[in-house]
């Protein structure tokens, strides 16, 4: 009679190890699809502050190149910006030397908090969350 080994001869079940990689791949699939669908399929409040931090560094260089002030209007509906000193606004200014008239440009999108801070004095643009 020729030998077999044991798990030739078993009931065609599945290995602990087996079981243990499959529950792995699919938690990993689970944590990389699953929050682009809970979190919608428009943009975020991230990609809005992105986009805009973009657009005020693409400013704040035209301001440098140009060597006069560029001003860049912020749409309520989209963000609330205030000045360094807290006043409301609806606008950021950069000026020839690179500096800006400062601000902190909040976006607010499905329970989410984006924020863009502006530097007054050398008019970096930084992105925060929450």
């Amino acid at each position: 009679m020729p030998r077999t080994s044991p798990s030739a001869t078993a009931d065609g079940g599945f290995t602990l190890l087996e079981l243990l990689v499959v529950l792995t791949l699919l938690a990993l699939v689970v944590t990389t699809v699953l929050p682009r669908f809970v979190a919608g399929s428009g943009p975020s409040a991230r990609d809005w502050a992105a986009r805009a931090a973009y657009e005020l560094n693409a400013a704040r260089r035209e301001a440098i190149i140009a060597a006069r002030p560029v001003r860049v209007p912020i749409a309520s509906d989209v963000a609330r910006v205030r000045t360094v000193d807290g006043q409301v606004t609806d606008a950021v200014l950069f000026f020839p030397d690179g500096g800006s008239s400062g601000a902190v440009i909040t976006f607010e999108l499905r329970g989410r908090i984006a924020t863009l801070t502006v530097d007054d004095l050398t008019g970096a643009v930084r992105l925060h969350d929450g």
